[in-house]
């Protein structure tokens, strides 16, 4: 058991193990795959921090990659309530209310 910058108790898992295996079939490109493995070995993902700093024509694009981590998100947390003792939170995890996505039982 780990904890967001805010103090909320997470779950971080191993890389590759169960849970990563149950999860990745929500991850549908490489920018998915690469939120998805923050994910697992944080226990959380920050919104604002899922991009990374976009360059060049991606800046262009932010608002899409909002849209793919919601829809991510989305998948995660119904493979979560199917097939496991887990569930996906969403709120304030990061310094000074940053809100995202974290994983708890």
């Amino acid at each position: 058991m780990t904890k967001t910058p805010s103090g909320q108790s997470c779950n971080a898992f191993e890389r590759d193990g169960r849970m990563h295996n149950t999860l990745k079939k929500a991850a549908k490109d490489a920018w998915q795959h690469e939120v998805l493995r923050n994910l697992m070995d944080e226990g959380y993902v920050i919104g604002y921090r899922a991009t990374g700093p976009l360059r060049g024509r991606a800046k262009s694009y932010q608002s899409h990659y909002a849209k793919s981590l919601t829809n991510m998100m989305d998948r995660i947390e119904e493979i979560l309530e199917t097939e496991t003792e887990y569930r996906l939170e969403r709120g304030s995890v990061g310094p000074k209310g940053g809100w995202g996505y974290y994983i708890t039982t």
